[in-house]
This record gives structure tokens, sequence and C-alpha cells, in this order.
């Protein structure tokens, strides 16, 4: 079973039924005698993470009102989702997708990753010990996104961790070379 997707203070109650990512590479492109292009590769570009879903039950409508107010809050935050990497991102676009119903609200989200917003709590601490320790409810993204460590360098850091993907609170990782 998937763990459940988060965006700062919201645990969704159940994971939306859709997700996508889109990456994409900003290209330029200059035309040069004879009929040739050069392609510059200007580097990636802006990562925009959408889905959709409902919310079912007694407190459906209270779910969707509670994204709601972090929307309007306008603040970036980490979005966790049970299988990308975690990301700082803002909250771009919350759609109601119908009227809602007491028990039932169907929703669309948007949210845009946030380059320059990369999370370095903690980094000081755990750079001058050279070691990082996961926090309850962190994935491999929190600690990457904290330590500013990527995952292939804390996987040769760390030889005995044979799966990046599970770890649990209190794994302590190097998180750089000793000496």
């Amino acid at each position: 079973m998937l763990t459940a997707m988060k965006f700062r203070s919201f645990t969704w109650p159940n994971n939306p039924r859709t997700f996508s990512v889109e990456r994409r590479r900003a290209l330029k492109s200059r035309k040069l005698p004879f009929r040739a292009y050069r392609v510059q590769d200007m580097g990636e570009d802006l990562c925009v993470y959408r889905g959709a879903g409902e919310f079912t039950g007694a407190h459906a409508y209270e779910y969707f009102m509670q994204l709601a107010e972090l929307f309007a809050e306008g603040t970036p935050g980490l979005l966790v989702h049970p299988v990308w990497p975690a990301a700082e991102v803002y909250f771009a676009g919350l759609k109601l997708r119908q009227e809602p119903l007491e028990d039932y609200v169907a929703y669309e989200f948007e949210f845009w990753q946030n380059s320059d917003g990369v999370r370095r709590a903690g980094l000081n601490s755990a750079a001058a010990s050279g070691y990082y320790t996961v926090a309850p409810g962190e994935s491999v993204g929190d600690a990457v996104l904290n330590t500013g460590v990527s995952a292939e360098e804390l996987l040769r850091l760390n030889p005995w961790l044979k799966n990046i993907n599970s770890i649990s609170a209190g794994t302590v990782l190097r998180i750089r070379e000793e000496g």
C-alpha cells in the first residue's frame, strides 16, 4: 500500500486518482546557412505536478476547504508523493470539478516546483557532523532536499543502504566524505 500524499500541513485521506509530472528542457534553435539548425540546451524548465481526485464521506467538503486555505496562503511548501521524489512547490491551481455535495467533492490541482526554494533545514548541523538523521515521516526525497545531497550520492556514501526508497525514522545517513 502506498503512503499518503502530503502538502505542508495537509495529508490526503486517499491519494488522488491521477497524478502527472511534466518536466521539460528549455531549448533554443538557430538557423544556420544551407537549411541547417543548431539546437542549444538552456537547461531544465519549470516542473509542473498535476492531478485529480475525489474526497468522499462525511468530511469531503472539509478536506477540500483545507486545500483551498493552503492555496489561498500562497506560500511554498514540501509536496510529498508516495512515488515521486519530494519537492518544494507553490500551490499554483485548485479547481472544483463540479458542484460539491455534502459527502463528495471532485477536484483538480496543480503545483509548480520552486527551484530557488530548496529546503536546507538542518543542513548546518548535519554538514558540520557529516551525518543526517532521518526524522519521523521523512522520505528519501525529504532527506535529499534537507541535505542538498543527491540520492545517487547518498547511495554512494551509504553502500549498506540497499533500497533508497525505504528508509525509516532514526536512520543515520552519511552525507559527506570523512576527513
